[in-house]
């Protein structure tokens, strides 16, 4: 699989910037960006959309980022309105 495989991109092991992310020529593009771990900043949220307009393909995975996960409970409509009951 190694021999198939080309990461472009790799926050946790490289230090990449949102600057380097737009600076990738068209050649270099990620084919697949996988997406884990729940959006909660601006700055992360901008992240996503640049890696998704980069992308051929992003697929979300996990619960946080499917779903949000413990820290999308943060910010749950449940939290500030008595009105709404999760379920």
């Amino acid at each position: 699989m190694v021999e198939k495989v080309d990461i472009v991109l790799w926050p946790v092991a490289m230090d990449f910037k949102y600057k380097d992310i737009e600076a990738m020529p068209r050649q270099v593009h990620p084919s697949l960006t996988l997406l884990n771990g729940a959006i909660r900043t601006t700055e992360q949220e901008e992240m996503a959309h640049l890696l998704r307009r980069k992308s051929v393909y992003m697929i979300a995975y996990g619960a946080c980022a499917h779903l949000g996960g413990i820290p999308g409970l943060a910010t749950s409509p449940a939290r500030t309105d008595p009105q709404v009951q999760l379920r």
